[in-house]
Parts: structure tokens; C-alpha cells; sequence
């Protein structure tokens, strides 16, 4: 067994809630104690990861920035659950290996109360990762550098240099609110979307940081930081750090393992144009940054036991079928084609439904066939086909492409036929997205 996965089980740490009452019960040097036993766990596994085959030579490999991850935004255990499902439901369906760096940022010298709340805030990111770890597609490590020193290296002074230059350019449209009521030292941070979650951010210190003035501590309400204050609090330029930091990680494990950068926000994409990143891959993430900007069904009650066993029992018609969908998206860019509402319906209309069309038909006459024979029990629902043609399985630029609440109903309507028991295509008929035909909930 993974020893990460065994180390969580041997304490009781399978979900969330049982983890939280776990660490009710534990004291402070337990629980440090804890966190060293899983940092070992995790190193460990990361030396014995298999290295990458020829397969990963493509683009489903990543790493996940902080905001896919979960590292940056909304720190609130909640929100980190949501995204990190998010992220896992787009790794079985999509990815063949997604590095996830992880560190637990613990201070126990500030009590154990607040000790336990960042250890399972930290904590999180492995229990809900679990199917991905234990399937050997997510790989979590340690970065073997400083968030600092990263920025330091050759390979991190002109990525950290844009950073800066990027914070500047931006930075009216961004302001600071001194929190006095907020446990600690706060300030709210709003700003556009694109760069930080909900558009508002929370950053608080335990002792008040050196720039901040007597007058502004003391102030008794609520308070807007001058545009001065807001300058000399770096606060906005910490926003573009965080990117920064993670192309730096990406371009650093890329000279191990052939990586793209999977992305959360649009303001990730402007960063990674302004470095003059390859075309396509900037087509690519962008897209996906409007995929997980955007409310796409990702449909996460179907289990990922189910996902992971699909693509187990029969990997080459995953692969046949996600290289497909990605093929027609990229043809249809190169040949004109956009993100918009219109392309979106366009590229269904023209290109995915008639391919899903022909699949139906041929399923049918043969159901039709079998049904003389036998009775026929196995089902494929409505839910996990939707997932293969609008969810997280689609190539980043299909699924800009379907952004548009419209595209959903479209979809549905395309697949309803699909709903009674299918046959799978014998060899010679075999359809590269004969994998929707093969979804089985059994």
C-alpha cells in the first residue's frame, strides 16, 4: 500500500469529519509528530514514483497551480474540498500525471488550537487527492526550494521580474481593507477575478507587519489603505508572487518530467502570454482557465472509483477517445474558430454531434440485433455519458468552447438515446470515442 494512504488510515484520517475529530484528541506534539511521520511518507513515495513513460510526452501531463490546488484564494476548508474535487475529477478524466507541490506551513508555537486547524486545512489536500495518489496520477512532492530562492535561480528572475511588472500595471484596479475586528492582523484584499477567487482575498499576519503604521493599528472600524500604504504593504504584488512561484515550479520539474501548467484563473493565462509561452499551449490553458473560472458541469456525484476503473479496464479507449475530442478542437482553432457562444454551439453542431450521432445509430441496429438473442442488462446513464462530451474528460479548448449554459441542453438531447443498455463495437467497427459506449456504473 501507498504509505502516504497507510499512514492516514493507521490514524483514523479517511475523511475529512473523521479527521477533524481525530485531531480534537490530539496534543500539540502529536500532531507534529503526525505531520512528520506524513512529510516522510511523501518523500518516500516521491523517490519510488515511476518514472515518466513515452505516454507523458504529450499534453495531459501538468502541474496544478495554487489556485487549481487549492494553496491560494479561499483558504476556508469548505472552499479547498470543493476545489480539490475539482481538480480531482479533472485528473481521472483528463490527465496521465499531475505533480502537486505540498508543504504543511505549521507553527506550533502559536498553540495547539491553531495548530490543528492548519494541519487539516493542509491535510485535506491528501484525502481528497487519495484515489489519484493511490492510481499513481497524482503525484505529490516537496519542493527541494524556497518560495524565495525559486525566484532567485536563472530559471526564476525574468518569471519574477514579470510579476512585478504585471502588479504595477494592475494595481489600481486593487484595494485593501485594514480588518480590526479580524483575529490577528487582516486586511481584505479586492480585485479583479481573474486574480484572486470571488474577487476578494483575506490575508491576516499573527503580529503586525513593519509597514503598517500606529494610526492605521489603532484605527477602531474598518479602514481603506491609501494608495501609499497600499504600495508599501506589498500585498499586490504577493497576489502576482504566488503565479509567479508556480510557472517557476513548472519550469523547474519540466526539466525532469514534461509538464504543461493547469491552470484555475484567467489572469494565469495573461501571465503565462506574457512570457512568450509556445502558442499552443497557451491556447490550451487559457481555455481550461475559462473551463474552471466558469460554472461547467463536472458532475461530481459519479465516484472516482468508477472513473479510475474505467480508464483501468480499458486505457487505449480512454486514450483513443481523449485524443480524438482534442484533435477536432485543435483542427477547428487552426482553422479560424474561437472561444465564443457562437463557436461553442458551432463546433457541437458541426463536429461532436454528428461523430455522436453515428455512434447511436450504429448502437442501436446492433442492440436491436442482441435483443433477438438475449435480454441485454447493462446501462449507461445519461450522467457519465454527459461527462465524457461536456466534462472534465474534453480537452481544455473544447471545454471553452462549451462554457454556455445552452450547450448543456444540446448535449443532453444528443445522448438520450444513448440511455437504454448498449453493446460495445466489435473490433472492425470501433469508433476512437467508442469509450462513451463503454461507461458502466456496474
Amino acid at each position: 500500500m501507498n504509505r502516504i494512504i497507510e499512514t492516514l488510515e493507521r490514524h483514523g484520517l479517511i475523511t475529512v469529519d473523521l479527521a477533524r475529530s481525530a485531531l480534537e484528541r490530539l496534543p500539540l506534539r502529536k500532531i507534529v509528530s503526525l505531520a512528520n511521520e506524513l512529510t516522510t511518507a511523501i518523500d518516500e513515495e516521491d523517490t519510488h514514483f515511476p518514472p515518466p513513460p513515452d505516454s507523458l510526452l504529450d499534453p495531459f501531463s501538468f502541474l496544478a497551480s495554487a489556485s487549481v490546488r487549492a494553496d491560494a484564494g479561499c483558504a476556508a476548508i469548505d472552499c479547498r474540498v470543493q476545489r480539490l474535487k475539482l481538480l480531482a475529477r479533472y485528473s481521472a478524466l483528463y490527465c496521465d500525471y499531475v505533480a502537486v507541490p505540498f508543504g504543511w506551513h505549521l507553527y506550533p508555537e502559536l498553540g495547539v488550537a491553531r495548530l490543528r486547524e492548519d494541519f487539516l486545512e493542509r491535510l485535506v489536500t491528501i484525502i481528497i487527492l487519495r484515489p489519484l495518489i493511490e492510481a499513481g496520477i497524482i503525484r505529490l512532492f516537496r519542493p527541494s526550494r524556497c518560495n524565495h530562492c525559486m525566484q532567485l535561480l536563472p530559471t526564476g528572475v525574468g518569471i519574477s521580474e514579470l510579476a512585478k511588472t504585471l502588479a504595477k500595471q494592475r494595481f489600481r484596479q486593487f484595494t485593501a481593507t485594514y480588518l480590526p475586528s479580524h483575529p490577528g492582523v487582516a486586511f481584505r484584499i479586492e480585485g479583479p477575478a481573474d486574480f484572486i477567487d470571488h474577487g476578494t482575498l483575506i490575508r491576516s499576519w499573527d503580529e503586525p507587519p513593519k509597514w503598517l503604521s500606529d494610526k492605521l493599528r489603532l484605527a477602531p472600524r474598518n479602514t481603506k489603505l491609501s494608495l501609499r500604504d497600499l504600495k508599501a504593504s506589498h500585498l499586490i504584488e504577493d497576489v502576482f508572487e504566488e503565479i509567479a512561484v508556480d510557472v517557476i515550479h513548472q519550469r523547474l520539474e519540466a526539466a525532469q518530467r514534461p509538464l504543461n501548467y493547469l491552470m484555475g484563473r484567467r489572469g494565469e493565462a495573461e501571465f503565462l502570454s506574457r512570457l512568450n509561452a509556445d502558442h499552443e499551449l497557451e491556447e490550451r490553458t487559457a481555455a481550461l482557465c475559462a473551463h474552471l473560472t466558469h460554472t461547467v458541469p463536472t458532475l461530481m456525484d459519479v465516484p472516482l472509483s468508477t472513473v479510475l476503473s474505467i480508464r483501468r479496464k480499458d486505457h487505449l479507449s480512454f486514450q483513443e477517445y481523449r485524443d480524438t475530442i482534442r484533435g477536432i478542437a485543435r483542427d477547428y482553432l487552426r482553422s479560424g474558430g474561437t472561444v465564443s457562444p457562437k463557436d461553442a454551439q458551432q463546433i457541437y453542431l458541426d463536429v461532436l454531434r454528428p461523430r455522436v450521432d453515428k455512434l447511436k445509430n450504429e448502437v442501436q441496429h446492433r442492440r436491436r440485433h442482441v435483443r433477438r438473442n438475449s435480454m441485454i442488462s447493462v446501462g449507461v446513464p445519461v450522467a457519465l455519458l454527459s461527462i465524457g462530451v461536456i466534462g472534465g474528460v474534453l480537452p481544455a479548448e473544447v471545454v471553452g468552447l462549451l462554457k454556455i449554459s445552452g450547450t448543456l441542453g444540446l448535449v443532453n438531447e444528443g445522448l438520450k438515446a444513448l440511455l437504454a443498455p448498449s453493446i460495445p463495437l466489435t473490433a472492425s467497427k470501433r469508433d476512437s470515442l467508442s469509450f462513451l459506449l463503454e461507461l458502466d456504473v456496474g
